[in-house]
């Protein structure tokens, strides 16, 4: 937008940011465009450090030497277990210097825009108490070819705890104008700056919640009830890479995750709570052998302590003054929250070709790609890339990223290359 390109930001006079990054067993290639984004397009003048948590890697996974010679200010510290992604984003908050005003919690697996933290940055030196939080667009493709920017909806979440993606900020707001910030009831968490103090102050994380998983609901509800608020700011974007199940380097116990958010339910909803406990008991989607009810969810009364210090309001008056649009969300479990509705402007030539491994024959046909005889064919690279997940399971295939393989590839057509080829390619890619 015109208005964010021709905002003037003195960012040496910007609080210190720190940017704390959790990751595990992820790609270097994928943390590599992430830190050249982050260098290419802040002004490290305001930056204090780029911390990168090590959450247990093993030491092939950990990348210490590699990260840290890229920039004097990008650190590595590891935790000696997997703690999950509230005790990663602690152990870098702790580890963050003195000299650190604003946190900014990122992801492995992004491309920082240009202009992303000035916006976020200023917004919390003039209003400690603001969660700033950019747009996130979505990179479609795990070689970061495909970015696709979203439209200015709001955040939310059901009753199961699930964050959604909701209405326009224009729907919310008819005033609203782009590119202004607008406020929004819950954030997806994983990218977001905020004063480090005020993080403290309203409550850090729940250290009991594990692993993965309602985290963000959490602190959603607890900054906008205990004094603070979350905006949007389509000022700031950042990429970040969805990943499909296939992709997923790390395991997610859905156990944990119902404790999680069972801990959330018990400390913030109030006497909403029987709306959470309805929902798993009647959705036959849910896991029959996780009954929430039964769980336990250990102690809360930290987060009840916390909840009286702070004098915070209540579920109720959140509902009427934040997030009105929860009295008329069905008490079901939400499944794919379909994030294409929400992309502008998609490339035609970028879209998903998603078929099941036994149709390869129909892939090779729609995208238009010469077969060569007597060599490897396309079908048979592409049965090598999904080996091991079941011939009636699903890949996902994009037009750009399978002409870049093959040329890379050395192909004399696309579709066919030397055994060798055919090897060092099918691995590369299933190593991502």
């Amino acid at each position: 937008h015109s208005r964010c390109r021709s905002a003037k930001h003195n960012t040496a006079a910007l609080p210190k940011t720190t940017v704390i990054i959790p990751y595990l067993n992820e790609a270097f290639d994928h943390i590599f465009m992430t830190v050249s984004s982050i260098l290419k397009n802040t002004p490290m003048d305001a930056i204090d450090q780029v911390i990168f948590v090590d959450d247990a890697n093993k030491p092939d996974m950990i990348f210490r030497e590699e990260l840290e010679s890229m920039h004097p200010k990008i650190r590595v510290v590891s935790n000696p277990e997997r703690r999950g992604i509230v005790g990663a984003r602690l152990a870098g908050v702790r580890a963050s210097n003195p000299t650190t005003e604003i946190i900014a919690f990122g992801e492995p697996h992004c491309l920082y825009a240009p202009g992303w933290l000035e916006p976020l940055a200023a917004a919390v030196a003039s209003n400690s108490t603001m969660i700033a939080h950019p747009l996130i667009d979505i990179i479609g493709d795990p070689q970061f070819h495909s970015y696709s920017k979203i439209g200015h909806n709001i955040g939310g979440f059901d009753y199961a705890l699930t964050y959604l993606v909701r209405e326009y900020a224009d729907e919310r707001n008819s005033s609203w104008r782009d590119p202004d910030p607008y406020p929004s009831p819950a954030m997806a968490g994983g990218i977001f700056a905020m004063s480090k103090q005020f993080f403290y102050d309203v409550g850090g994380y729940d250290e009991a919640q594990l692993q993965w998983g309602a985290e963000n609901i959490e602190m959603s509800v607890r900054v906008w009830r205990c004094g603070g608020s979350i905006f949007l700011f389509p000022c700031s974007r950042i990429g970040h890479w969805y990943r499909e199940a296939s992709y997923q380097p790390y395991s997610v116990d859905l156990k944990q995750v119902a404790i999680n958010k069972k801990r959330v339910a018990l400390a913030w909803l109030d006497q909403h709570v029987h709306k959470f406990y309805r929902v798993y008991q009647d959705d036959k989607a849910w896991p029959a052998h996780i009954d929430v009810r039964s769980l336990d969810a250990g102690n809360i009364e930290d987060r009840l302590a916390l909840k009286g210090r702070l004098q915070c309001k209540s579920m109720d008056w959140y509902v009427d003054n934040v997030y009105p649009e929860l009295r008329t969300q069905p008490l079901q479990l939400t499944f794919d929250n379909d994030r294409k509705k929400r992309v502008h402007g998609s490339d035609p030539e970028e879209k998903d070709f998603l078929m099941p491994l036994t149709g390869l024959d129909k892939i090779v046909a729609a995208l238009g790609l010469p077969v060569c005889p007597d060599c490897n064919t396309l079908a048979e690279y592409l049965e090598g890339m999904g080996k091991g997940r079941g011939e009636h399971q699903k890949i996902r295939v994009l037009p750009r990223d399978l002409r870049t393989l093959f040329d890379k590839a050395g192909a004399p057509c696309l579709g066919c290359f030397t055994r060798e080829q055919f090897v060092d390619v099918a691995r590369r890619h299933k190593s991502r």
